[in-house]
């Protein structure tokens, strides 16, 4: 079964580059199979296909010159990375040369936006433009003090093909806005503001529920600990 998957998704990379041929072979073997996209939730060879497919496309990526070195300041250890990827969620890092300017940096962000991107398309994904975003980290100095620059102080825009294949507007935010990533809200600045909020709101939709329930006492104790109360703990222990 796992070779039959693989075998589907390498005749639709070889369809997507324009060869009809392999089209009419998959029809041959399997006449009444629609193509199959991916290996499934829950399937065991799942996570070692996903890492199949990824690790070309960041090795792409560190081949093509992107990414981010940081040199620790008390350990002098060097470290280097392209991204975090977790499945289909993924966080693309550039970081330019100390005499680039913002504007350098988004010209370069836009070829590493470009490049993931395609590589994703060659391996049959695509990108969801209305659930990616991007930050641009930058310092500016002002009133004697370093501070996050904003939109309007370094504007700048990025475009993607999306799943119809067109060019699109990438959303941009303020280091200062979050968004939720694997189920915390992260904003670049480090703020927690929009996580408290909705802990908060879970916490008290949680309260009313447990409020006007018929639960005992111990009913109700067992129901904060092994549910709500992981919801409240995991963000903080990441």
């Amino acid at each position: 079964m796992a070779y039959q998957l693989f075998l589907l998704i390498y005749l639709y990379i070889l369809l997507y580059f324009g060869l009809p041929c392999y089209y009419f072979l998959f029809r041959s073997v399997w006449p009444t199979s629609p193509p199959l996209q991916g290996l499934s939730q829950g399937n065991g060879g799942a996570p070692a296909g996903w890492t199949a497919v990824s690790t070309p496309l960041i090795n792409m990526m560190r081949t093509a010159g992107f990414g981010i070195n940081l040199l620790s300041a008390i350990s002098v250890s060097l470290l280097s990375f392209v991204c975090y990827a977790f499945v289909d969620d993924t966080d693309v890092a550039h970081c330019s040369s100390l005499t680039s300017t913002a504007a350098d940096i988004i010209a370069e962000m836009q070829d590493v936006v470009k490049h993931w991107e395609g590589g994703l398309r060659t391996t049959g994904g695509a990108l969801r433009v209305d659930k990616s975003f991007w930050y641009l980290i930058h310092f500016i100095w002002e009133n004697n003090s370093w501070k996050y620059s904003s939109i309007d102080d370094q504007p700048g825009e990025l475009y993607v093909r999306g799943v119809s294949g067109n060019l699109k507007h990438l959303a941009r935010l303020e280091p200062s806005e979050a968004r939720e990533t694997l189920g915390v809200f992260l904003a670049m600045d480090g703020n927690n503001s929009e996580q408290i909020r909705n802990l908060r709101e879970k916490g008290i939709a949680f309260a009313g529920q447990i409020r006007s329930s018929s639960l005992s006492r111990d009913e109700c104790w067992h129901a904060f600990q092994t549910t709500i109360l992981k919801t409240l703990d995991i963000p903080w222990k990441q």
